[in-house]
């Protein structure tokens, strides 16, 4: 699946591929608008780590992207009776100056 961001919409968390960076940030859709959470982190040591430490988050705020423009679409996975994961369902947002303009359920064969 590789690198994707995490998007609530509905107080539901999706995944996303078409945000900015596709580094496990997260973003929300509140009510039209687009947020992103904005994480500061520093470097711990650790010595019993392989890489010698790790990335503590120290705090973080919530941004309005006012200057994004363009589509998102989000989804959801699920497991099956087998173990195999299938898309339960999947939106598709388009924005303009950070609002959401329009969204639409994009029909699958797992959707209702």
């Amino acid at each position: 699946m590789g690198m994707y961001d995490h998007i609530t919409y509905g107080g539901k968390e999706y995944q996303t591929k078409d945000t900015p960076a596709q580094m496990l940030d997260y973003y929300e859709i509140r009510g039209d608008e687009l947020w992103y959470r904005d994480t500061k982190y520093e470097w711990t040591e650790e010595e019993d780590s392989m890489f010698g430490g790790y990335l503590k988050e120290v705090s973080h705020d919530w941004k309005f992207v006012s200057d994004f423009d363009g589509v998102i679409r989000f989804y959801n996975y699920e497991r099956d009776d087998e173990g195999k994961y299938y898309c339960e369902s999947e939106y598709k947002a388009v924005f303009a100056d950070g609002k959401m303009v329009k969204l639409a359920e994009v029909k699958n064969e797992h959707s209702a």
